[in-house]
């Protein structure tokens, strides 16, 4: 983990997992047996403990300029650990950004407060997820095409 104060203020979290194609917990919001787990309360706990383990083992020092952003982009790279074809559009995040909700990194995930990018790409020697939170200071608006 790392954090730049900027302006922009800028989060770097790296996470050994990547997200779960959609298809990993059709239908299993609720178990069976409503003593166990669902998968996809497993994964979003998986989800949540692995980012609150990466940013509480940053220390305080690290995290002593540390505010909660009231608007972000939030920029997900998730790195393949091959080269086949994937809809990168398949894979959820949600996991990963209510998990950073819950740890107040973010003040919310609605629209409004916002902005998500996903991106994919390919390392071979370590797959993993790189999660960027960006404080939005409008720098989406300049990219945008002017009509």
């Amino acid at each position: 983990m790392a954090f730049s104060s900027g302006p922009p203020r800028l989060l770097r979290i790296s996470v050994p997992l990547y997200p779960p194609r959609e298809q990993a917990h059709p239908g299993l919001l609720y178990s069976l047996n409503r003593a166990e787990p669902s998968t996809y309360q497993q994964v979003r706990e998986c989800w949540f403990t692995t980012l609150r383990e990466l940013l509480w083992g940053a220390g305080q020092t690290e995290l002593a300029a540390f505010e909660t952003y009231k608007r972000s982009i939030v920029w997900i790279c998730v790195y393949f650990p091959d080269a086949r074809c994937r809809d990168i559009d398949n894979y959820t995040v949600k996991f990963i950004s209510d998990a950073l909700v819950a740890l107040r990194v973010l003040e919310g995930d609605e629209h409004a407060r916002t902005s998500l990018i996903l991106e994919g790409r390919v390392d071979r020697e370590d797959p993993r997820s790189e999660i960027f939170v960006l404080e939005d200071l409008g720098q989406l608006e300049q990219l945008k095409p002017k009509f």
